[in-house]
């Protein structure tokens, strides 16, 4: 969950939050009501025990702080009975709940004007609760409304509450023809009611920001739906607040860019309560299925919903407004059974076609035509299912195609009343650009057992706990021979067991020569080549049966007291549902151009990037960080491409082994594909003072250039600090320099750069 998520309905109104965000607040902080009033219901159904709530959010059950944020306008006797409620339940308020000290206070008087008011519209009436939900509203505008924090003032309280009441009485009975409300009474009552509520009584804001600076998660709830809202919804059959995500910034107190995440709620069909534009309406038979199968009465008024099919045009504004990143799917499973489902994708609206709701003048709402798409229902049961593949395929597909038609992914799936019928999408994300950087994890080949403790991976290894006198290294690579002069250094003896032919198979050859004497003969290693580890026992002492590669017959049943497993690396990209968007790996490997864009026959992901090792490009560290910052340049729209054969490569060893550019076999072949003649020279250290002055003559540097253009194109080296003056020559590649040039650059004397110096000087002098 993100760290302050927003929950609004994207519809008109009961959607099902109440639920979604009692099962969200297991990961809660506090939870936090930002708008509207008791005129808004939340039905929770917990292990068949059904409850309605008004005011107090929806977390109150769980171990979150419940915020009443100042958005809110309190009517205190139904505060109190919830208060009460809930207390007989076992819940404890007076540690959970807050109350907003700037909430708005409806009285009496503002009840009986929003009745009236009503009344007085008569066929033309907005639909309203009678809650006195707008009358407050009004008053909080005109700036005479009365605030909770005017409670702890008893004279102001008084003087302001003398003035309201008889402005209101103005109204009811010079306007309306109505009776107005008794001052005393309203004062005496209220008064009393705060009794009950002022220790739970804070400033909202201050709290929400002392939770941010603790990096709280903090969940805002929402009331009514987006399609309400005062400024953006099909007013003026609208709610007098503010339904939308940008509400819960002014409606709490918490800065707008501290919100990072919201997430709307839909039915799988439509319905509203009350008057009001209703495009996708419905009377027949499916409408009459939705509202008996899914109980369709306001939890408020106890009003019967209206029902209709899922309205997507309605539900693309939602998004936009709100800037929804996720989608939560309610009563999916009233839908069970239906032999087909509608659902509307655009509108006709004098002659012209729409794929959002454009805001109009009430007549024009009565000439919206819905242009539906029809999906196949199902008859099987989705009622109570709890994961993605348990749904119908026609559920499935109806679902997939809400995502593509809205552009938002659904990440929560509410198959029933009770919190615990929920399918939750884990690892669902909405961004417009995707970065794969799952990296990779050790190759263990079949045969194997790994314990982590006497036959374990590289990862295991730099955990392990105790020194094995005896080990096996199973492979020759980088990571092998790494280990090796690790484990022979402390005194460990070591056997190097090898598939391939040779030791050392993915160094050049002439490296591998001298390397070979320094790294594994001087250290009295024992090599094993052309043999498979085909089965692998952990123990004391682990048993390796080895295969000959050619006959595929057993040779040697070995004893050791440990196994490192150094077979190489497999990329991370299972379970990614890489196919959902087009993506088809080779080996588990994702293909990427040198834009780090992810492709799939030729063809262009769109907005999706894949770096580091799960590409399977030079799986090393560097190599992901370059490909993770030319990734971040082209989503910026800066056209950049990465160059591997600037790349280096080295293995830290004692001493190291470096590359960089191209192998000489690789050379060969370009150099007869595009005519040119291909120039080797050898640079030694035993003839460079700095090596011989530190005893570590042992090595060598083989370069590589094109003997024509004098363009160094690739060198290898054996020796001291080898992993640094490989860079000298990744510079020179990169750059495109030629030896000629470079022979000319003078080195430091006496240092190791020299080695370089003199390779450049003898590949220049090769050049006609």
């Amino acid at each position: 969950m993100s760290k302050s998520l927003v929950v609004i309905g994207a519809q008109w109104g009961d959607e099902g939050k109440g639920k979604i965000i009692d099962i969200l607040t297991e990961k809660a902080d506090a939870v936090v009501r930002f708008q509207g009033g008791h005129n808004a219901g939340h039905t929770l159904v917990i292990d068949g025990d059904k409850t309605v709530l008004h005011l107090i959010p929806s977390g109150i059950f769980n171990d979150a702080k419940c915020i009443i944020g100042n958005g809110v306008v309190l009517h205190l006797p139904t505060l109190i009975e919830e208060i009460e409620y809930l207390e007989s339940k076992g819940i404890d308020i007076q540690s959970k709940l807050m109350i907003s000290s700037q909430c708005p206070l409806i009285l009496p008087s503002h009840i009986l004007i929003d009745e009236a008011r009503e009344k007085s519209l008569g066929k033309n009436a907005i639909g309203t609760t009678g809650r006195g939900i707008g009358p407050v509203y009004e008053d909080k505008v005109a700036r005479r409304a009365l605030h909770v924090m005017d409670l702890f003032e008893k004279d102001l309280f008084k003087s302001k509450l003398t003035s309201l009441t008889a402005y209101h009485n103005f109204l009811l009975e010079e306007l309306y023809e109505s009776d107005g409300t008794d001052f005393e009474d309203t004062h005496k009552e209220w008064m009393g009611h705060f009794s009950k509520i002022k220790d739970l009584v804070v400033d909202s804001s201050k709290e929400l920001n002392n939770l941010k600076l603790k990096q709280s998660n903090i969940l805002f709830e929402g009331a009514q739906g987006s399609m309400l809202d005062i400024d953006q919804g099909t007013y003026p059959f609208v709610t007098s607040s503010s339904t939308l995500s940008g509400a819960s910034s002014l409606g709490s107190g918490i800065g707008p860019l501290d919100i990072d995440g919201v997430l709307g709620i839909t039915k799988a069909y439509a319905t509203r309560v009350g008057s009001g534009p209703f495009p996708t309406e419905i009377n027949d038979d499916y409408g009459k299925h939705m509202a008996k199968i899914g109980v369709e009465f306001g939890a408020t008024t106890g009003r019967p919903r209206r029902c209709g099919w899922l309205d997507l045009v309605a539900l693309r504004k939602a998004v936009n407004i709100n800037s929804i990143s996720q989608l939560c799917i309610t009563k999916i499973d009233v839908l069970d059974g239906l032999d087909k489902i509608l659902v509307a994708e655009e509108y006709e609206i004098d002659e012209k076609i729409y794929d959002t709701l454009p805001a109009m003048s009430q007549n024009r709402f009565e000439r919206i035509s819905p242009i539906y798409k029809e999906y196949k229902g199902w008859s099987g049961i989705t009622s109570g299912l709890k994961s993605f593949d348990q749904l119908p395929t026609e559920a499935n597909i109806l679902i997939k195609g809400i995502e593509d038609s809205i552009g938002v992914p659904v990440s929560l799936i509410s198959t029933g009343p009770d919190r615990n019928d929920m399918i939750v999408i884990d690892q669902i994300f909405s961004c417009k650009d995707i970065i794969i950087a799952t990296g990779s994890s050790p190759f263990v080949p079949k045969g194997i057992s790994c314990d982590g403790r006497t036959v374990f991976t590289s990862d295991e290894a730099v955990k392990l706990e105790w020194l094995p006198r005896w080990i096996a290294i199973i492979g020759s690579g980088y990571i092998g021979l790494e280990f090796a002069d690790v484990y022979t250094a402390l005194g460990c003896e070591v056997t190097m067991i090898e598939a391939l032919e040779n030791i050392m198979p993915t160094f050049d050859p002439d490296i591998t020569k001298i390397a070979k004497k320094t790294l594994i003969q001087s250290r009295d290693i024992e090599t094993k080549s052309n043999v498979f580890a085909t089965k692998i026992t952990p123990g004391c002492p682990v048993n390796i049966e080895l295969t000959d590669a050619t006959t595929k017959k057993i040779t040697e049943n070995l004893e050791v007291d440990a196994v490192l497993v150094a077979t190489g690396r497999i990329p991370n990209s299972k379970g990614l549902n890489l196919g959902s968007v087009g993506i088809e790996t080779s080996r588990g490997f994702i293909t990427i151009n040198d834009q780090m864009r992810v492709i799939n026959d030729k063809k262009i992901i769109p907005n999706v990037y894949a770096v580091g090792d799960v590409t399977g490009k030079l799986m090393l560290a560097h190599t992901a960080a370059a490909q993770g910052v030319i990734a971040v340049e082209n989503i910026c729209g800066n056209s950049k491409e990465i160059n591997y054969k600037t790349i280096p490569a080295a293995t830290f060893t004692h001493p190291e082994i470096s590359s960089v550019g191209l192998s000489e076999n690789d050379a060969k072949e370009i150099s007869k594909k595009d005519n040119f003649s291909l120039g080797i020279v050898k640079s030694y250290f035993k003839a460079n003072s700095k090596a011989l002055a530190e005893l570590e003559s042992d090595g060598m540097l083989k370069l590589i250039f094109n003997k024509d253009s004098g363009k160094v194109l690739g060198a290898h080296i054996f020796g001291l600090h080898a992993a640094d003056l490989i860079q000298e020559v990744a510079n020179a590649i990169a750059r495109n320099q030629d030896v000629t040039q470079l022979a000319t650059e003078i080195h430091t004397h006496p240092t190791l750069s020299e080695v370089v110096e003199v390779a450049y000087k003898q590949a220049a002098a090769q050049i006609k």
